[in-house]
């Protein structure tokens, strides 16, 4: 266990499903081919020479006459062209996607329904524990080239899963990874769930299930889910987070 735990945030947009991640301890780790951005899990793959494919055949020891070896290198060298060889890759992992900045006008807009949604505060003091492995936050990294990766090299989980373009830098991206369970999982409530930031224009509607999903969260687990509101300045672009009085409105 650490002592001192991280804590990440995770916007959703104001639907039903993402109450869940409230009511039921169910969370999203979406596959690569479901985020907005198409470079997700697609660096620069680099087949190489054709004696250098030969060798790696051979250290590999395939036993494969000379002329399907050429043809297993001319397949390989089209399907990293068009991009089918990364692609097969793209769906074969589950990412949820958290932040370290709960306070983004922009991430408030593109993920939560135009600040009409909410954010889910995760404490990280020990792994999280989905389909039996105990998986904690990786950082993303922004380079400002893209990642190339050896066709025969070792699987560079940060090159493919860990690194976004510097554009996605203000994001400041944590993910945790599971390997092949792309999907809804449960996770525990009682050790992750820490508070609950309602968007600045969330509906009275929409507040009101908020609340009702914190309430059975709190039944469930036995103690309280502090509830804050995103509060826009008035004196600059920035955005407060405020705690709510115990009695809501």
């Amino acid at each position: 266990m650490i002592k001192d735990p991280l804590y990440l945030y995770k916007y959703l947009p104001a639907q039903d499903y993402s109450l869940k991640v409230i009511s039921e301890g169910l969370i999203k780790f979406s596959s690569c081919l479901e985020l907005n951005d198409p470079f997700e899990a697609l660096p620069i793959v680099e087949v190489g020479p054709f004696h250098k494919f030969k060798e790696e055949v051979v250290v590999r020891r395939f036993s494969e006459s000379s002329d399907f070896m050429f043809q297993r290198y001319i397949t390989a060298s089209l399907a990293v062209h068009n991009g089918n060889w990364a692609r097969s890759f793209q769906d074969k992992a589950g990412v949820l996607c958290l932040t370290r900045n709960e306070k983004s006008g922009l991430m408030w807009s593109h993920y939560a329904s135009d600040h009409k949604g909410i954010v889910i505060c995760l404490a990280f003091d020990r792994p999280m524990t989905v389909c039996g492995l105990e998986l904690f936050p990786q950082v993303v990294k922004y380079p400002s080239k893209r990642p190339a990766v050896n066709f025969w090299g070792p699987g560079e989980v940060d090159k493919w899963l860990l690194t976004k373009s510097c554009s996605w830098q203000y994001e400041e991206e944590e993910r945790v990874i599971i390997p092949g369970f792309p999907g809804i999982h449960s996770y525990d409530r009682s050790v992750h769930l820490h508070s609950v930031i309602l968007g600045s224009r969330i509906t009275p509607e929409y507040k009101a299930k908020v609340n009702s999903a914190v309430d059975k969260a709190q039944v469930d687990m036995l103690r309280q889910i502090p509830i804050f509101e995103a509060k826009l300045s008035s004196s600059d672009y920035s955005i407060h987070i405020l705690k709510l009085n115990n009695k809501r409105s």
